[in-house]
């Protein structure tokens, strides 16, 4: 899920949806609240994945299961809302993919979670208008009995719920292109065959079980009640393992803190099986890591960061995708390949989303042309979506060796011509000269000049003038020489991108001992404290960005034994293992309202990183007295 700075601009620029009548939600927002309280009290500390399920999907008041939670009006958007051009490049990747192996029929198309069914809609869509729906079939696997009314009023002209209890299907219909539409609670209950199955914004819901490493090896973070307060939650640490500390942990494991989701990988697990079994593609698309994430934990309301443990039933939770786990899941009996993570950015680049653009903003009438661009800036740029979102597809082993020979978007084959005259990819681009190729020619070229063995007193004025040019040719080598050197020395310097996380025995070595020419900006934290949590996220995105700063986090007190909670949060700067700056208490971060490039803006202040913000981004407090007073003519 991704949340906006700007909800008016947000509202000006999505696509029309349905709503839900807020009637519909639940009546008493206190109700899972009340449901959890009573759990804990009769039981005990629960897991977080425990507390993620009865939040989320809870049929008695989960956040998914009565209302109507995207958009403007809900919690967070997604990138196919923002408009078509999303679906259509994962459209364009499925018929690519699916052509290179012969098309075969018939197809189903999967996705898990469908929202409010808009991606679905834009992938039947494109597959009508290439002519690939004959002997298709549309398969939902929702849980949400709200979401799936949205979807059947979107995507199909008629459709109906299934009363008999003993059908794995409840509900089913007929789409606007006349394909049938049949709605699942699980994947298992999903026919077995041919599959294209995407699942966008899915895994980052699955419940999590959360870890911290103590002096007494790793330990599972658990929720229990807060005595201070009625239906009130708060975060402890297990005294001894749990179940899932002893099942889900590997022994090579180093992080502080780290968070497993089981049910991702079973999953995971299960398309890969299905794949190898009955053949098909597969896409997941979310926001995650490489195996490196650690406190990732949090909620979303109204499009800001809100604390997992307050209200549970009016937020969404989420946590960052464990791609390397996925990866590892999906790979493990061979039957499957994966390919990537991409990032979103990326993706949609090599798909041809750029070119698409053009057309669609030459076609457009002036009234759509700043939707236009506002979505695609929101799911290309690296500050946005573009390198928050990762891809990464699942394919049967056997096709290896097709995925190897993948063509080349110039390359004269029958379905690049299809894609160009449907406007899909840009025309065909003459065969350029790459910059390496030049080099060659350059140094092929002085090595002639120079192995010729003439006397230069010999030479006529012609061939002076030639010589004269081999010689700026190797200005030219030179000059590229010294340019590569000081590539080579940032590529070097450029070797973070993400946020660690360190205990008080890390700090010399990770601090102190950082580096010639580095900056470190440690963040002390604390769970719970939602502008921690807020800093962490903010931290997450400026770390892609300034890869030559090593970005770190660590919990205050393990860090710093006895930290005190009111300097928290807390910013330190160094540089070459020297303090340079720090930034203490929420005072100082301006509250629990920092925006993204107000944080940046702080921190560029102190040296840290070279931001294009010059300027305070927050608007200056108007004196009101001094500002009647100017008015005035009275002094």
């Amino acid at each position: 899920m991704f949340r906006f700075r700007g909800c008016s601009q947000l509202a000006k620029n999505l696509r029309a949806y349905y709503t839900i009548k807020s009637g519909q939600a639940v009546k008493d927002p206190h109700q899972v609240a009340k449901q959890i309280y009573s759990k804990i009290k009769a039981t005990g500390p629960i897991t977080v994945a425990d507390y993620m399920k009865e939040v989320l999907i809870s049929p008695l008041g989960g956040y998914y299961m009565h209302r109507d939670v995207f958009g403007e009006s809900g919690d967070f958007v997604t990138s196919p809302e923002l408009n078509q051009m999303f679906g259509e490049m994962v459209a364009i990747w499925f018929l690519n993919e699916w052509s290179k192996i012969g098309s075969p029929k018939p197809i189903q198309i999967v996705e898990l979670g469908p929202g409010r069914g808009t991606l679905s809609q834009d992938l039947l869509r494109v597959f009508d208008h290439f002519g690939a729906l004959q002997s298709a079939s549309l398969h939902l696997v929702e849980v949400s009995p709200v979401l799936s009314d949205l979807q059947a009023r979107r995507l199909c002209m008629k459709s109906d719920n299934i009363i008999d209890p003993t059908s794995v299907i409840y509900r089913e219909g007929i789409s606007h292109h006349g394909v049938p539409v049949k709605w699942y609670r699980q994947l298992d209950d999903v026919p077995e065959s041919f599959t294209l199955l995407v699942a966008h914004e899915f895994f980052d819901a699955l419940p999590i079980h959360k870890f911290q490493k103590t002096s007494e090896g790793y330990r599972e973070i658990l929720i229990d009640v807060d005595p201070a307060k009625e239906f009130s939650f708060r975060y402890i640490v297990a005294r001894e393992e749990t179940p899932a500390s002893k099942l889900f942990l590997k022994s090579t494991e180093t992080r502080e803190h780290l968070e497993v989701s089981p049910e991702s990988l079973v999953l995971c697990k299960k398309i890969s099986e299905r794949l190898e079994t009955n053949g098909g593609l597969a896409l997941i698309i979310d926001y995650g890591h490489n195996g490196s994430g650690t406190d990732t934990f949090r909620a979303f309301q109204k499009h800001k960061l809100h604390d997992p443990l307050l209200e549970p039933g009016t937020a969404d939770l989420t946590a960052d995708v464990d791609f390397a786990g996925l990866k590892e899941s999906a790979s493990e009996n061979g039957g499957v390949i994966t390919l990537g993570p991409l990032n979103q950015r990326d993706f949609l680049l090599k798909m041809g989303i750029e070119h698409r653009f053009k057309t669609l903003e030459e076609n457009a009438k002036p009234e759509q042309i700043e939707g236009l661009k506002y979505g695609y800036k929101m799911m290309t740029d690296k500050d946005q979506m573009g390198e928050r979102f990762k891809f990464m597809a699942l394919l049967p082993a056997v096709l290896k060796k097709i995925v190897e020979k993948y063509p080349d978007p110039n390359e004269d084959t029958e379905w690049n011509d299809v894609l160009r005259a449907k406007g899909i990819i840009p025309p065909k681009k003459e065969t350029e000269i790459t910059e390496d190729q030049i080099v060659s020619m350059l140094e092929e070229t002085i090595e002639q000049k120079t192995s010729s063995g003439k006397d230069l007193s010999k030479l006529d004025l012609d061939e002076l003038d030639e010589l004269e040019d081999s010689e700026d040719e190797a200005v030219l080598l030179e000059y590229r020489k010294k340019r590569m050197a000081e590539m080579q020395a940032l590529a070097e310097r450029s070797k973070f991108g993400t946020v660690g996380e360190i205990s008080a025995q890390d700090y010399v070595q990770e601090v102190n001992k950082a580096g010639e020419g580095i900056w470190v900006i440690l963040h002390l934290y604390k769970q719970g404290i939602p502008l921690c949590a807020l800093i962490n996220e903010h931290m997450r995105n400026l770390a892609p960005r300034f890869p030559t700063v090593k970005f770190l986090k660590s919990i205050s007190t393990t860090c710093i034994p006895n930290y005190p909670d009111k300097n928290l949060p807390t910013i330190f700067i160094y540089f070459e293992g020297e303090l340079k700056n720090q930034i203490v208490g929420p005072l100082e971060f301006r509250g629990p309202n920092l925006t993204q490039d107000e944080f940046e803006y702080l921190i560029g202040k102190t040296g840290a990183i070279e931001t294009s913000l010059k300027e305070d981004p927050r608007p200056a407090v108007k004196d009101k007295m001094f500002a009647d007073l100017a008015s005035t003519n009275d002094w």
